[in-house]
């Protein structure tokens, strides 16, 4: 698989220009691959990580930045204190990351005042990079908490327990007031959230609750032990296309969120539970073009890999690893385009349009496919999958 991480990167090390945006096309999260290619495989790419950081503070000048995880500055943020606190590259950001933590504080509080509460691209990002921050800044737990406060607060209780409505961020801009029950955007990512918050200590004994709730929401309106929660859910995901196999909005990812909640809530069932929907979901010799739409991490095969590679280092069930190796290797059967980045395209799937598109990006793009790969082929630990809430 080492051809295919090298075709990507080679391609990647044409150009020295890209946005703040940490999971987006022509994004910074390119800068996440070549470390770690660097991490695993010992290949030198120091001096074009320099190049690429030393722009950073002329894209904070000239650019209309955006503050959110997926697109803005606290992705940015999270990026540079994951590659410093984990030794991937020697630079001093300590300033830098201060002004990070004030302002994405700021911004956070302000979609909550108009429910954007979305993980990507709204305010529950925010939990997400502060809850990183805990032992840098002396800010991180007074922020956390007040943030906590107001997501607690947008929360509806039903008799089938505790959820949110997304409105505000891009993609209900047709559809408001949806639920969205995926890791990328709604319920799954905040059950995670929550269980991080109780992890490190942090919340009253409400966050408990809520969390409980939160599950108790997910189980009875999925009935994830029977049925595929994507099928179950149809068209009130939202996003087209995708399928039960997704890290967005997938059976998978709502796994993975259950399995975390399970460690906060001291729950073997609801791990056991977890464990049944990633056996549900395992595949024999099927052909992995017809079950996802492409080889990124959003909604495609590398996603699906990483997901099982996760699980499995979480409960050492060798069938996982299994999975994890058939989902990687069969990556390769979306390397068909002689004009993609290493060979690879993004597919566009939603109602406006259809087709395929070169994209540098870590969620949807060729950055993300190398780095899952040399994850998944890896024996070394690492802990970038955290920005995928894994």
């Amino acid at each position: 698989m080492r051809h295919l991480i090298n075709d990507i990167i080679c391609d990647l090390y044409e150009s020295d220009d890209f946005s703040i945006s940490l999971m987006d096309d022509g994004g910074i999260g390119k800068v996440l691959c070549l470390a770690y290619d660097q991490y695993y495989s010992n290949n030198d790419h120091s001096s074009k990580l320099n190049n690429l950081f030393s722009n950073i503070d002329h894209l904070l000048i000239s650019s209309e930045i955006n503050y959110d995880f997926g697109s803005g500055l606290t992705g940015l943020g999270w990026l540079v204190n994951h590659l410093c606190v984990n030794r991937l590259i020697d630079a001093d950001f300590k300033n830098f990351l201060e002004d990070v933590d004030e302002f994405s504080f700021r911004m956070a509080s302000k979609d909550l005042d108009i429910n954007n509460h979305d993980f990507l691209y709204g305010s529950s990002g925010t939990i997400l990079y502060l809850l990183e921050r805990i032992r840098q800044s002396k800010t991180a737990v007074p922020h956390l908490e007040e943030l906590l406060y107001g997501l607690l607060s947008l929360s509806k209780k039903s008799s089938e327990g505790n959820y949110w409505i997304n409105e505000h961020w891009r993609g209900y801009s047709r559809k408001p007031r949806q639920i969205n029950y995926g890791l990328a955007h709604g319920q799954a990512s905040k059950i995670h959230l929550l269980s991080l918050i109780i992890l490190n200590g942090l919340g009253k004994p409400e966050t408990k609750d809520l969390l409980s709730g939160c599950v108790e929401f997910l189980q009875n309106i999925n009935n994830l032990s029977t049925e595929s929660a994507h099928t179950k859910l149809g068209d009130n995901s939202v996003i087209f296309g995708h399928s039960k196999y997704a890290w967005c909005n997938g059976d998978l990812g709502v796994a993975s969120a259950l399995w975390h909640a399970g460690d906060a809530l001291n729950d073997n069932v609801l791990k056991e539970e977890a464990i049944g929907i990633f056996n549900q979901c395992s595949i024999t010799d099927e052909d992995i073009t017809r079950l996802v739409p492409d080889a990124g991490l959003c909604h495609g095969s590398m996603g699906t890999a990483l997901m099982y590679k996760r699980m499995y280092l979480n409960t050492k069930i060798l069938k996982f690893q299994d999975q994890c190796e058939k989902w990687t290797q069969n990556t390769e059967d979306f390397k068909i385009f002689t004009d993609g980045i290493g060979g690879f395209k993004k597919r566009i799937t939603n109602s406006q349009r259809e087709g395929w598109q070169s994209d540098s990006g870590l969620l949807n793009g060729a950055s993300g496919i190398a780095l899952g790969i040399l994850s998944c082929t890896s024996d070394k630990d690492y802990s970038w999958d955290k920005l995928l809430l894994l």
